[in-house]
């Protein structure tokens, strides 16, 4: 749980009663939600704002803005994550403000670390490619990483073919393991563990 970076919620809520915000510090949001989901609605069609329902009525979610409250006051910081998204800090948002209607939370923290909220013009299936470059720069756009600094050594990491990852856990609860080397042989060849890492160390 220590590497979890942040979370991704694309058309997904919390159940009703069930937003608790992170349970565990340094963890960011960036949420995509549709407004006209009649899965998951992301607004309040109940009389609770905070509280909405699925057109069969057979189940209660929380409402985006909702969230938005947990999180941010979870992670101790202030307002109710509706903080208008900064246009110097946007991962690239400012690009899709047709499609995008974004809030934030922690705005005040100077390290960056926020909790992103957009409502997209769509149902419980997102079909804009738009989405993905903003989620992506806001993954990578690490408000913990060190900086660079006359004292610091950096040095390049990079991916071996021995290197070894998770592939899968089985039923017996036994792991499976694979290697870059072996990502090597398939038809992603080109694609998979063929590219520098840049990482810093201090």
């Amino acid at each position: 749980a220590d590497r979890l970076k942040g979370i991704v919620p694309i058309v997904g809520l919390p159940h009703w009663g069930y937003s608790d915000g992170p349970l565990l510090d340094g963890i960011r949001m960036m949420g995509m939600w549709g407004d006209k989901d009649n899965v998951v609605p992301p607004i309040s069609n109940t009389d609770d704002p905070d509280k909405t329902m699925d057109t069969d009525g057979g189940w209660y979610y929380t409402s985006s803005d909702k969230v938005m409250k947990d999180w941010t006051a979870e992670k101790g910081c202030v307002g109710e994550g509706q903080d208008p998204i900064d246009t110097d800090e946007d991962w690239g948002l400012g690009e899709f403000t047709d499609e995008l209607s974004c809030t934030q939370g922690c705005t005040e923290k100077e390290n960056g670390d926020r909790i992103v909220g957009c409502i997209f013009d769509g149902g419980h299936i997102c079909e804009g490619d738009f989405i993905w470059d903003p989620v992506f720069k806001f993954m990578l756009d690490d408000p913990n990483s060190p900086t660079t600094s006359p004292s610091t050594v950096v040095t390049p990491c990079e991916e071996n073919d021995t290197d070894e990852f998770l592939l899968r856990i089985l039923n017996n609860g036994s792991t499976s393991t694979q290697t870059c080397g072996w990502l090597k042989t398939g038809n992603d060849a080109s694609n998979i563990c063929q590219k520098n890492v840049a990482y810093t160390l201090d």
